[in-house]
């Protein structure tokens, strides 16, 4: 499986394949199928908020974030032009 993950939000501190990395908010990666991930091991601002989009997708693991407008997914929401977020 194939992860992209995009910080919407917030600085970030993790582990891809050994290597440590710091993301902030517009900053993403990809971890291609076998490569350990660990992020976030820490969360270096107050909050953070992250969009991660899965290949193929994983039967059961669907969130829907920031719906009618409220909550963590409302600016990635508004940034896709939707009111809220959801896959399946």
């Amino acid at each position: 499986m194939i992860e992209c993950t995009l910080l919407l939000s917030g600085r970030v501190q993790g582990r891809i394949a050994g290597h440590r990395i710091v993301l902030s908010a517009g900053q993403y990666f990809v971890v291609a199928p076998g490569v350990v991930s660990n992020v976030p091991e820490r969360v270096l601002s107050k909050r953070a908020n992250f969009l991660v989009i899965k290949a193929p997708s994983v039967r059961g693991s669907k969130t829907v974030v920031g719906a009618q407008g409220r909550g963590p997914g409302t600016r990635a929401a508004k940034l896709l032009g939707r009111r809220s977020i959801a896959s399946g």
